[in-house]
Parts: structure tokens; C-alpha cells; sequence
């Protein structure tokens, strides 16, 4: 897990799964999730399973915040728990000029 310093490299989870992960921020304002912050990096071919992620604003099971050129293509959430603020989401919290291709967030 990545808190406050943004990921900008790629993440190739070639078809595995992470499971049984939990994490709670108490921060009203920081970025919660797996990665907290993705810039200008890419997340591919990864399921995370049976999450339980808890946070303030820009809070996702995936990623808080994905911006400024980023990717995430074939990630799928499953069987997850997710609790936020505003900009709250199943995969993530907020994309911003983000390419996403084949993202789910199922049960």
C-alpha cells in the first residue's frame, strides 16, 4: 500500500489476485486504497478480492485518485467492502484524464 507519495510506475499483477486486505485512513482529505494515488503509472491484469477499505474523500478499494495520464486496464474488484466521502468507488475514487479499459466491481 502506497500512502501520500503517488505511483507512476506500472503494476502488472499477470493474473493473480490479492486477498483478505484491509486498510483504514482516517484522514478526511488523503487518497485511500491498494494504491492510494496513481499518476501518470499503470495498473494492469490484477483482482483484488474480499477488500475491506475504509477513508475519507477519494477513496477506492483500487486507488483514491488516478490522474495525469494514467492506465488501468483488466482489474476487477470482488466481494469488497468500500466506505468514503465524496469521491467514493467499487475500483476507485476519481479518474482524471485516466485511460480505463475493462474495469469491474462485482458482490
Amino acid at each position: 500500500i502506497v500512502e501520500h507519495a503517488p505511483f507512476s510506475g506500472v503494476f502488472d499483477g499477470n493474473g493473480h489476485s490479492i486477498s483478505h486486505f484491509r486498510f483504514r485512513n482516517n484522514s478526511p482529505s488523503a487518497a485511500t486504497g491498494f494504491i492510494s494515488q496513481l499518476t501518470a503509472g499503470t495498473i494492469t491484469n490484477l483482482t483484488l478480492l474480499d477488500a475491506f477499505v475504509e477513508g475519507g474523500n477519494y477513496s477506492g478499494i483500487l486507488t483514491g485518485f488516478a490522474g495525469s495520464g494514467s492506465s488501468i486496464q483488466n482489474v476487477h474488484v470482488k466481494n469488497s467492502y468500500i466506505e468514503g466521502r465524496e469521491y467514493t468507488g467499487g475500483v476507485l475514487g476519481e479518474a482524471n484524464a485516466t485511460n480505463l479499459l475493462n474495469i469491474s466491481a462485482t458482490g
